[in-house]
Formats: structure tokens, sequence, C-alpha cells
């Protein structure tokens, strides 16, 4: 079948690089946007001077125990150096 002199074939062979390419370019700004998402978030107390851990860290309002989590990661409680979670209470520095 031709639709104006061209088959099927030839048609695959014009448009799936313009597909391809376009499909590539989606997926380099998606991963651009994730990067420029991650450099607004701002430094916690997980993080060193001068470079960011890759976790960040959330505080359970009611009960002030604070959680780990990763990029697309589980969340996790956040321990001190015994081994007990680390609950942290109103009026605290880290509140």
């Amino acid at each position: 079948m031709t639709v104006m002199g061209i088959t099927k074939t030839m048609m695959y062979k014009i448009i799936l690089p313009y597909i391809s390419g376009i499909i590539l370019l989606i997926s380099v700004l998606s991963i651009l946007t994730l990067f420029l998402i991650d450099g607004k978030r701002e430094y916690d107390n997980t993080d060193t001077a001068t470079e960011r851990s890759g976790m960040s860290l959330y505080t359970d309002n009611k009960t002030g125990c604070q959680y780990l989590t990763v990029l697309f990661g589980a969340l996790t409680p956040r321990m001190n150096s015994t081994g007990k979670q680390i609950c942290v209470k109103k009026g605290s520095i880290y509140e």
C-alpha cells in the first residue's frame, strides 16, 4: 500500500529517527530536571559542610521521630550511636 507514492517501509524509515530523537530528548530533560530540583534542596544535618549525603531527613510532626530516605528509596528510622531512634522534642534546635 502506498500513500502519495510512499510505502509503509519508507514512512517508517523517515518517521522512526524523529520518534527516537523525541524520546531521547524527553529522557534527557527529565534527568536534568531531577538534578535541578535536588540542587534546590536545603542542607540538613545529614550533609557535611562541603557535600550532600544524598539522603533526605523527615521528622514526624506528632512523635518528633526522625526518618531518612534517598531518592526513590524506602523510609528508614534515623538511629543514634547507641542504636536508638532519634526523636526530637518540641522547642529543640532541630525543630
